[in-house]
């Protein structure tokens, strides 16, 4: 999905990370040129709630604009 000038796409995360998710920025719509990647940990976050990790998303995003 597109955040201001990245793409980057989300996974459910596993191991030591499960119940949150594994997140991959882009600098192209194609997402193939991959500029960075983070996590998003529960604790971080409540990962049950889409509209919380679509706003922590957001606010990743935008050491990029």
């Amino acid at each position: 999905m597109k955040y201001g000038n990245v793409w980057i796409s989300t996974c459910q995360d596993c191991g030591e990370n499960e119940g949150g998710y594994f997140c991959q920025v882009y600098a192209d719509e194609e997402m193939s040129k991959e500029i960075d990647d983070f996590c998003i940990h529960p604790e971080d976050c409540d990962c049950t709630d889409e509209k919380e990790v679509e706003k922590f998303i957001e606010e990743y995003a935008k050491m990029y604009q």
